[in-house]
């Protein structure tokens, strides 16, 4: 297990330890390209980048290249999959106002 654990954005819950392990790999992979950009560069050369940019920059060139899922898919499928756990939120609260309901009557 992670010492500083990844969550999953619409669960909340700790992801498992294989996908954590590749996350911490990319973020790796990303952060050598980046150091070996400023080694290339030279210091005046990196001179007013930022890391951040740098790396989406990376990130950006290995989605056209279909290295890995573009950010606009994994965002759809983000999306789809909140607006599947929002659906199940609302029939549970559904069911609990019609429980509450019974049991008044």
């Amino acid at each position: 297990p992670s010492d500083c654990p990844l969550y999953d954005g619409v669960t909340g819950k700790v992801i498992d330890d294989a996908a954590d392990r590749r996350v911490e790999e990319w973020r790796d992979r990303l952060m050598n390209e980046a150091r070996l950009q400023v080694e290339r560069l030279g210091e005046k050369g990196v001179a007013g980048l930022s890391l951040g940019g740098e790396v989406e920059k990376l990130v950006a060139g290995k989605e056209a290249a279909g290295a890995v899922p573009a950010a606009d898919a994994q965002a759809d499928d983000n999306a789809e999959r909140k607006r599947k756990a929002r659906a199940i939120i609302e029939d549970s609260d559904d069911e609990e106002q019609g429980e509450a309901a019974t049991e008044k009557a």
